[in-house]
């Protein structure tokens, strides 16, 4: 009878310690998810503010490409005014000393 209830104590000491483990297990593999999932969570925003960076940067050369571009056609666009101005110049310049010519042979 005294063995049976010896017994019977460590069998429930047994699984009562055995429980003990189970939940100090499980709330192990818990904290370890959460923290996993933090992780990753981490790691997800900064690739998404790495890409961020990439297509912002990508965008800002692309515009100063773009203002490179009108920049060039710009001082293209004023060489050719002051080069048509120029000959306009020469032309009225060139009539002038025709029409003086032509009064002095008058």
């Amino acid at each position: 009878q005294k063995e049976l209830l010896e017994y019977q104590k460590q069998e429930e000491y047994l699984r009562n310690t055995s429980k003990k483990q189970m939940i100090k297990n499980t709330q192990k593999e818990a904290h370890e998810k959460k923290v996993r999932d933090l992780e990753d969570k981490k790691l997800e925003a900064k690739r998404a503010l790495m890409q961020k960076i990439i297509r912002e940067n990508q965008m800002r050369m692309e515009k100063e490409e773009r203002v490179k571009q009108l920049e060039d056609e710009e001082m293209e666009l004023i060489h050719n005014l002051q080069n048509t101005q120029l000959l306009q110049k020469q032309a009225y310049e060139q009539l002038e000393k025709a029409l003086e010519a032509g009064q002095e042979d008058l």
